[in-house]
Parts: structure tokens; C-alpha cells; sequence
């Protein structure tokens, strides 16, 4: 037996950060954080079963789901979601960027 799940959530993000940076010769150092608010617009849920039955003979079961909605067997997540973030970065001349987010 094989069970494989997959979610699909399409969030729209919107960050609010304060950044603190100080430059030395050509590099850049930056770091900061804040926090976010997340909208879910859109997502579903499958379930996928590989199974053999009693005869001997494969069989798969798909079910996919509405991850939004709670009624007809839904999954039931949360449209809003909140957090904090934190990033920190290099600029290198123009053109180079490294940065992290978590």
C-alpha cells in the first residue's frame, strides 16, 4: 500500500519589515524583521491510495478536497495566518545580492 497527499495553498502575503543597514566600502550589510499577514485565496487537498485488493488486482483511490472549506467534508484551514520574520543580507556593488529569510 501507497498513500501520497499533496496540498496546493495559494496565499497572498503582505510583509511589513524595518531594516537596518550599514555599508562598508563596496558591501552593503543589512538585517531586520517584522512581521506578515497571509490570506488564502485558494487550495485543495488529494489523497492519493495505491492499494492491492483481495483478487489480486492494483487499484488507486484519488480524493481531492477544498482546503478552505470546513461543510461538505472539507479540510477546514484557516484563510488568515500571521507571523514574524527575520532577514538578513549582503549587497556587493551593483549587481550581487545574498540574503536570507526566515
Amino acid at each position: 500500500m501507497q498513500v501520497k497527499l499533496e496540498n496546493n495553498l495559494h496565499y497572498a502575503q503582505l510583509p511589513l519589515n524595518i531594516l537596518f543597514s550599514r555599508r562598508f566600502s563596496r558591501l552593503q550589510f543589512y538585517a531586520g524583521g517584522g512581521g506578515y499577514v497571509n490570506y488564502g485565496f485558494s487550495g485543495t487537498s488529494t489523497s492519493t491510495l495505491n492499494y492491492t485488493m483481495a483478487n489480486g488486482q492494483p487499484a488507486v483511490t484519488v480524493q481531492t478536497k477544498d482546503v478552505f472549506k470546513e461543510k461538505d467534508g472539507g479540510v477546514g484551514y484557516h484563510k488568515t495566518d500571521f507571523g514574524v520574520a527575520a532577514l538578513a543580507g549582503i549587497h556587493i556593488g551593483r549587481f550581487l545580492q545574498m540574503r536570507a529569510i526566515n
